[in-house]
């Protein structure tokens, strides 16, 4: 076979992305273990005159991670609104990986 007849159409080569060994994967250090769920939600800002929507992805003990729709950097300190609870804490951003943020909360839920 010539090298040429196993290229690709376009002519890149596709590789798969190198993915750490199991050994090199960092321990899951959370004090509480993360519950899966996807309800819509929204982060609140300006004393409520601005909202984001977003998916609450998990919850781990007073944490958190949630999907953004689109590519946001919400500042530090904000509300988070579970719309099908009704229930709404302040909230910390932790870290934030495009539209991914891990928030802390501040406070338990509270009837909105």
């Amino acid at each position: 076979m010539s090298r040429e007849s196993a290229t690709p159409a376009f002519g890149i080569a596709a590789r798969r992305p190198e993915r750490p060994l199991a050994a090199e994967v960092k321990p899951d250090t959370r004090s509480e273990p993360r519950t899966r769920a996807l309800k819509t939600c929204k982060i609140v800002l300006n004393a409520e005159f601005s909202t984001i929507n977003c998916v609450l992805k998990n919850r781990a003990g007073h944490g958190a991670k949630l999907q953004l729709e689109s590519v946001y950097v919400p500042p530090e300190m904000f509300e988070v609104y579970i719309e099908s609870e009704g229930a709404i804490a302040p909230a910390r951003k932790v870290w934030q990986i495009g539209k991914q943020v891990g928030v802390e909360f501040l406070e338990p839920f509270r009837p909105a």
